[in-house]
């Protein structure tokens, strides 16, 4: 499964955004970026989409390895430049075991450096967890199908299944003030996907399945699908966290 990231846009640094469009020199733009990390940028036909990829080689030891070896971590993320109201960042590649997990990648290192290139502001996108209405499968538009709550005197308690939901409410789990969700698995029809919600602000789903490198995404006119997928789940999140879009209405 790919992991996702959600960030939010501070709507008080937006006064100070500059308007976005291909014409404008991108590279210039990410120069002050680090020399470890390779940005790359694409618009979708319209235009109202931004995609911002970053590729690094992260040096990563094993115990049963000699020396280190370097891997690949990419992500995508994606801005609707017409809402400016998520970003959405997909993370992929083993490198990430040396970056501290995705939400740190893209809270301390990408997101900062998209905020400064882009807009001005290095803290103008902030990770987003999700709100306990939020943490809600209906809310998602799925299926339960695995649920885990955070009850205030042990550590956990999860329940899978296809039966999760009436489960969970023979054993009066929920609906139940005390019991946090942290964590919930839904069968989402729209994209015939299996999607896992954590309350820290990820999302896991496995969407694509090919390579998300700009430079692969060259190749065979893999853009426009990836584009078109990609805008599609975007505006699912949004519809999710309250924008109202309509679509999934």
């Amino acid at each position: 499964m790919n992991t996702y990231v959600i960030s939010s846009l501070k709507k008080t640094e937006l006064k100070a955004a500059r308007s976005l469009s291909s014409d404008l020199d991108f590279r210039e733009l990410f120069s002050t970026a680090p020399s470890t990390i390779n940005f790359g940028t694409k618009f979708n036909e319209d235009e109202d989409y931004i995609f911002v990829f970053s590729e690094e080689k992260v040096a990563l030891k094993f115990f049963y390895l000699d020396e280190k070896r370097f891997f690949d971590l990419c992500t995508v993320n994606i801005l609707n430049l017409d809402r400016m109201k998520i970003m959405l960042s997909l993370v992929k590649g083993i490198g990430i075991l040396g970056r501290g997990g995705p939400l740190n990648y893209i809270s301390s290192e990408i997101g900062p450096i998209i905020g400064s290139s882009l807009f001005d502001s290095s803290t103008i996108f902030e990770v987003r967890k999700f709100s306990d209405k939020e943490m809600q499968w209906q809310t998602w538009n799925g299926k339960l199908q695995g649920i885990t709550f955070k009850p205030s005197d042990i550590e956990s308690i999860s329940v899978e299944g296809e039966k999760a939901e009436s489960k969970i409410r023979e054993l009066e789990l929920y609906p139940n003030d005390k019991y946090k969700i942290i964590k919930m698995k839904i069968q989402n029809e729209n994209f015939n996907r299996k999607i896992i919600l954590e309350g820290n602000g990820k999302i896991k789903v496995a969407l694509w399945p090919g390579e998300i490198g700009i430079h692969e995404l060259d190749k065979e006119n893999l853009f426009p699908k990836f584009v078109d997928k990609m805008i599609e789940f975007y505006e699912y999140t949004e519809e999710a966290l309250g924008e109202n879009y309509g679509k999934y209405l």
